[in-house]
């Protein structure tokens, strides 16, 4: 126990010093953006509109009721008297139940807290994805247009080449078809890319993009183990602590209906003045229901509620313990196969050079160095994507851990 615990220590410890802040926007604009979204805002009101109810419920629904009966009496011999009668009285809850009431109103207010800021981290994923989209984009398209750039240059050399009889005209349609390629490649990218930046701005219009967006390093293992992130992600999770309160309310509710066997009495006092004032009274009124079977009923209800939120906790624990596990299995997933990708484009890459050099020397065929060449733009586009998706594995591991863009950690989760 005491050596996970100091394992626990250690990788909070080093996942502060884990840096995102080369490729992603600044966390005081991440965490404004998050709070204004729309979403967050309703949940905002929802808990507010929580605290009023659970007031209302600490202070009683019983108000103070007043009756006044004014009438006049007419007696056989024709004679006509004033008279009043009035009651002010109201119920009153035994003792217990009120402090049942505030722990259900409690519990409310922490459900409505937690469920807000749940809220708040399903629009960080959401930021996420469509940041990472952009970035992917980006990378891409700059890909392509390079491509692009560097098969014009060869294109126009070649032209050359053929007007003066240096170079065949199959090879000039060789590279013209491949031209074509890279433009409509290029023209997709574009499309892309633009769709992806309407998104993010549509979506987060807080966060201003860079005229030129960052760059992905080389993606790095996450600190630590995979099942010290898994515990992080399960013990921190909103969803398990919602389910957990949820179950604690309806326990407190089935705790208020079985008090309500015995009914809430009331208490008055009533006063009359009859025959013109001749006669006056004050007395005190104390009427109470005679319970029966219904309360009782309702009560073994709510007991019963009681005990399937408790397997409702238990269901919600299972199912995030898989989602955990599939997550942070995901991260190390998309870790190797970019280490995989990498090491092809290298490969590929290499061998594009050499068949240029061939094709120059006069060794191999131009059909042959341009199978080459889109060979390895295709692998450089696998490894762009494979990048991405690794950080973005990593960094989805972060937000669900409540280590990154997560409110309660303020402007200190992420340092140099």
């Amino acid at each position: 126990m005491l050596r996970a615990t100091i394992s626990m220590i250690c990788l909070l410890g080093v996942s502060q010093t884990i840096s995102a802040q080369s490729y992603l926007p600044p966390l005081d604009v991440v965490m404004e953006a998050i709070t204004q979204q729309a979403e967050v805002l309703a949940a905002d009101e929802r808990a507010t509109a929580v605290d009023a109810q659970a007031r209302a419920l600490a202070l009683g629904s019983y108000e103070l009721e007043a009756t006044l009966i004014p009438q006049r009496r007419r007696t056989n011999a024709g004679q006509s008297m004033d008279e009043l009668e009035a009651q002010v009285g109201r119920n009153f809850r035994l003792p217990g139940k009120a402090p049942l009431d505030r722990e259900i109103g409690a519990r409310s207010r922490a459900i409505a807290t937690l469920e807000r800021n749940d809220t708040a981290h399903e629009a960080a994923v959401r930021l996420l994805e469509l940041w990472m989209q952009w970035l992917r984009a980006t990378s891409t398209d700059e890909e392509a247009r390079a491509q692009l750039q560097s098969l014009q240059t060869e294109h126009a050399s070649l032209v050359r080449r053929v007007e003066i009889g240096d170079a065949a005209q199959l090879d000039l349609d060789l590279i013209t078809a491949e031209l074509a390629h890279a433009r409509a490649t290029a023209v997709s990218t574009a499309t892309l890319l633009s769709a992806a930046r309407h998104a993010l701005n549509t979506d987060f219009p807080q966060i201003a993009l860079p005229a030129r967006a960052p760059s992905l390093p080389d993606p790095q293992a996450l600190p630590g183990t995979e099942a010290e992130w898994e515990a992080r992600i399960i013990n921190d999770n909103y969803e398990v602590k919602v389910a957990e309160n949820e179950a604690a309310r309806q326990d407190a509710t089935a705790k208020r209906a079985w008090a309500d066997r015995i009914p809430d009495p009331s208490l008055g006092v009533r006063f009359f003045n009859e025959r013109d004032g001749e006669e006056r009274a004050v007395g005190l009124v104390f009427s109470m229901p005679l319970p029966g079977r219904y309360r009782r009923e309702l009560a073994s209800a709510e007991r019963a509620q009681a005990r399937a939120r408790l397997r409702d906790v238990e269901v919600t624990r299972r199912v995030l313990a898989k989602d955990a596990h599939l997550k942070v299995v995901l991260a190390t997933d998309a870790l190797n196969q970019w280490r995989a990708q990498h090491e092809a484009h290298e490969a590929m890459r290499a061998a594009a050079n050499r068949t240029h050099r061939a094709w120059e020397l006069g060794e191999t065929g131009l059909a042959e160095r341009l199978l080459a060449a889109r060979r390895a733009r295709e692998m450089a586009y696998q490894e762009l994507g494979a990048r991405a998706s690794a950080h973005e594995a990593q960094l989805r591991v972060r937000i669900d851990s409540h280590d990154l863009w997560h409110p309660a950690h303020g402007h200190g989760e992420e340092t140099e």
